[in-house]
């Protein structure tokens, strides 16, 4: 999300919760992480 430069993947439920204006659609985890986004937590453990 713009907010916190967080990403999260696209099956977790948390996505459905991102307000549209905060929502950046990205090909893969090294192309988050290029633009300076890092994973959630959630992300990183899975969920």
């Amino acid at each position: 999300t713009l907010d916190n430069k967080k990403y999260h993947s696209a099956e977790s439920h948390w996505t459905r919760r991102i307000k549209p204006e905060n929502l950046i659609i990205f090909d893969s985890e090294s192309e988050a992480e290029a633009h300076g986004f890092k994973p959630s937590h959630y992300a990183r453990v899975g969920h």
